[in-house]
């Protein structure tokens, strides 16, 4: 590119007259070889009649000898084709008639030109400045840096999307990992639900023929005791050793039978609590009850302090208990045509201002519906990371039962009515942190609530099957 720049220059240069300093007009030659426009030589030799001299070379002649060089014009006018051409090309900074660096500014004609324009008849007469001095320079280069920045925004906006997508991609990957991870755990349930109702079959029939033998036992020494009395202290009762455990051996069965027939009827030490809603934190269109056992969505919004545990857009409120340690539950009744509520548990440190996202990275674990569950009754979510996901129960959700292990961070839920788990949270990452129950009702009719039940016996959670 640099050297078809040098080459047009000196092609530029050998079309210029020597006089006009400008492309050749006309042009023509004289004997001794040098060319010139015809109007410019006529107005070097005015009205002399004898002695014209080459304005190059002073090389003398008698006469007026001249010839019309259409070569040199048509050279001429392919040159001014071949700048056109360049101009078209979008060269930028360099002079279209001289091909050299636009250096110099020209405050009578406003325009950029070169250092040959700049010794020209045109703009000799004429205020030339360094074209850094240039009113529109400074304009120009601040275009130049919103056009970089500009340039650097999309190239930024690139790689965060390229950032989101490489993200999305690892998510998904968790995604079907713990997919089939569950998959293979449901597998080994299985496996192990077999492996324990054969051990209870081993185990019923042991017991079985121990009970059998005691029997035979007590009627052995029902018939002794029938004998005369004086050979009463000949008889000896040989038990066999197992049968000394025979009390511990019941027990042990009793339990077995229990956990083994019975698995719906399960106790478990944990607290059962009663609560009520923190006014403070509620949604401004959220009515609570007058004894806060309950919550609605209103029709209005009511001016309460904005105070910082303030849901204030978020149509939530919290539970005035806290939770630091221990196992814990509480029941909740939603009302049959609610339309979108959730129900669970949240860190007292979650966000309260602004939209906040229902899901474990923003400290919150519950269950409901939503707007991106289906229409069915039976279908509810579970609000889980990076996105929630859609559980179908056997029935109707009425009431709720939420169990917290604080030590183990899990949370469980199960449908009071049926006695089914409908979800657990394993791994809560409660981090110490404060616990409180969370609820939240979205659009709906005013007589949509939520109750907390006081249910369960203090210091028990019972699984009881109707």
């Amino acid at each position: 590119m640099e050297a078809s720049r040098r080459l047009l220059k000196e092609l530029c240069d050998e079309a210029t007259c020597s006089i006009c300093l400008e492309y050749f007009k006309d042009p023509v030659m004289l004997d001794c070889g040098h060319n010139f426009c015809q109007a410019c030589l006529a107005r070097c030799w005015g009205e002399t009649a004898r002695g014209f001299s080459c304005p190059q070379c002073r090389e003398t002649a008698q006469q007026r000898s001249i010839r019309s060089n259409w070569q040199l014009a048509n050279m001429i006018e392919i040159l001014r084709k071949l700048e056109e051409d360049s101009r078209r090309e979008g060269a930028l900074g360099v002079c279209e008639r001289h091909r050299e660096p636009l250096k110099l500014f020209c405050r009578d004609d406003a325009a950029a030109i070169c250092v040959v324009c700049d010794r020209s008849k045109e703009h000799r007469e004429h205020s030339v400045i360094p074209i850094e001095e240039s009113p529109g320079n400074a304009e120009l280069k601040s275009l130049e840096k919103e056009r970089e920045l500009i340039v650097d925004q999309k190239l930024a906006e690139e790689l965060r999307s390229q950032e989101c997508l490489k993200v999305n991609s690892v998510f998904e990957r968790m995604y079907n990992f713990l997919e089939e991870l569950e998959l293979l755990r449901l597998a080994q349930l299985g496996s192990l639900k077999k492996e324990i109702e054969e051990k209870q079959q081993e185990s019923i029939a042991k017991f079985s023929e121990e009970i059998s033998h005691l029997n035979n036992l007590i009627t052995e020494v029902e018939g002794t005791f029938q004998q005369p009395e004086r050979e009463l202290p000949q008889v000896r009762v040989r038990l066999p050793a197992n049968i000394l455990n025979t009390r511990k051996n019941l027990y042990i069965l009793l339990s077995v039978l229990i956990f083994l027939l019975i698995p719906s009827k399960l106790l478990f030490l944990v607290s059962a609590v009663n609560f009520t809603l923190d006014p403070n934190t509620a949604n401004p269109f959220l009515i609570l009850s007058d004894d806060l056992k309950s919550v609605r969505r209103g029709s209005k919004y009511q001016v309460l302090p904005d105070n910082p545990e303030r849901f204030d857009i978020m149509m939530s409120v919290l539970g005035r208990e806290i939770f630091t340690s221990g196992r814990h539950w509480w029941e909740v009744e939603v009302e049959e045509n609610l339309g979108r509520w959730a129900v669970g548990v949240a860190r007292e440190s979650v966000r309260r201002k602004g939209v906040v996202r229902i899901s474990p990275d923003e400290g919150f674990w519950a269950v409901g519906k939503s707007f991106r569950d289906s229409s069915s009754p039976c279908q509810i979510l579970a609000f889980t990371s990076p996105k929630p996901l859609p559980l179908t129960l056997r029935r109707k959700l009425r009431k709720i039962r939420v169990f917290l292990d604080y030590e183990e961070d899990r949370v469980e839920f199960f449908d009071v009515d049926s006695d089914d788990l409908i979800f657990t949270f394993h791994s809560a990452s409660f981090s110490g942190e404060k616990i409180l129950p969370f609820f939240r009702v979205w659009r709906g009719k005013v007589s949509q609530h939520l109750n907390t039940l006081l249910s369960g016996r203090h210091g028990h959670l019972s699984h009881s099957s109707s």
